[in-house]
C-alpha cells in the first residue's frame, strides 16, 4: 500500500510544477481566464490517478469438484494510473470525450474454504497486475465544474488461484488477462486554465479467468494427473481521485 501511496504522489509531483508555471502565466498574460464564461473543455489532457476501495472474488468449481460453489472472497485493493483523453464541449454545455488510462492494481482478495480432505483447507487468492481501460465519458459544464460520466472495456493481468494445501495437488493459477467492463462517475475541478483536480467512482468488472488444481498421486478414485478445474470473477469498486493537465 506504501509503494501504491508513493508511486501516485511522484506522479503527482512531475506535473506540479506545469499548473505552476501555467498559474503564473496566467495571473500575468490570461487575466480573462478565471471567467468561466470563457473557459472550455474542448482538447487533449494527460494526468496520474490513484485509488482505494474493494475487491470481490467469486470463485466456482467444475462439475468434478466437491462442493462446486460459488466461494466468495474480499480485500481492501489500490491502484495507481496514468491516463490520456481528449474532450469536446458542444454550445450547450454538454461535453463528450473518449479516454485510455493504464497502470497498476492490487485487488487484495483472499478467502479460505474447506477441503474435501480432513485437517486441509484451500486459499482463494488474486495476485497483483496491470490493468487498462478504454471509456467514453458524457458530462455537463458549470465553467470550471465538470460533472461526468464514463463507461467502457478494461483488463486485467492478475492471476487468480484456489489451492489446496494438500500437498498432493498441484494449484495453477489463471493465465492471460481477464476481460471485462467498467462504469462510473465524478467531479472535475479547473483549478488553472490547463491544471484540474478529479474526484470520482469508478467499479470495475473484470469478468472471468480459469485454472485449475492437479493431482499429483493417486488420491483414492482420484487418478494421478486428474485436474480439476475452477474459474474466478472479479469486481472491483474504487473511490479515484487525480490531477489532469490540459493543453
Amino acid at each position: 500500500m506504501k509503494t501504491l501511496l508513493l508511486s501516485t504522489v511522484a506522479g503527482a509531483a512531475l506535473l506540479l510544477p506545469l499548473a505552476c508555471a501555467d498559474a503564473a502565466d496566467i495571473s500575468t498574460s490570461h487575466p480573462l481566464v478565471w471567467n468561466s464564461a470563457t473557459m472550455s473543455w474542448t482538447g487533449p489532457y494527460i494526468g496520474a490517478t490513484g485509488s482505494i476501495g474493494g475487491s470481490r472474488g467469486r470463485t466456482t468449481d467444475d462439475g468434478n469438484g466437491v462442493p462446486h460453489g460459488p466461494f466468495s472472497s474480499h480485500g481492501t485493493s489500490a491502484s495507481v494510473g496514468l491516463r490520456a483523453g481528449y474532450d469536446y464541449e458542444l454550445r450547450n454545455h454538454v461535453v463528450v470525450g473518449a479516454q485510455v488510462e493504464g497502470g497498476w492494481m492490487r485487488p487484495g482478495t483472499r478467502g479460505t474454504i474447506g477441503s474435501s480432505h480432513a485437517g486441509h483447507h484451500q486459499n482463494l487468492t488474486v495476485s497483483s497486475g496491470g490493468f487498462a481501460t478504454a471509456t467514453g465519458r458524457l458530462g455537463y459544464s458549470f465553467g470550471r465544474l465538470l460533472v461526468y460520466g464514463d463507461g467502457g472495456g478494461a483488463l486485467f493481468t492478475g492471476q487468480a488461484e484456489q489451492a489446496t494445501t494438500n500437498p498432493g495437488y498441484a494449484a495453477t493459477a489463471s493465465s492471460g488477462a481477464h476481460f471485462g467492463w467498467t462504469v462510473g462517475a465524478g467531479l472535475e475541478y479547473r483549478l488553472t486554465q490547463h491544471a484540474s483536480v478529479t474526484l470520482g467512482w469508478q467499479h470495475f468488472d473484470f469478468g472471468r479467468a480459469r485454472g485449475y488444481q492437479t493431482a499429483l498421486v493417486a488420491d483414492g478414485p482420484t487418478p494421478k494427473g486428474q485436474r480439476f478445474g475452477n474459474s474466478t470473477r472479479l469486481a472491483s469498486d474504487e473511490v479515484m481521485v487525480g490531477f489532469n493537465y490540459r493543453f
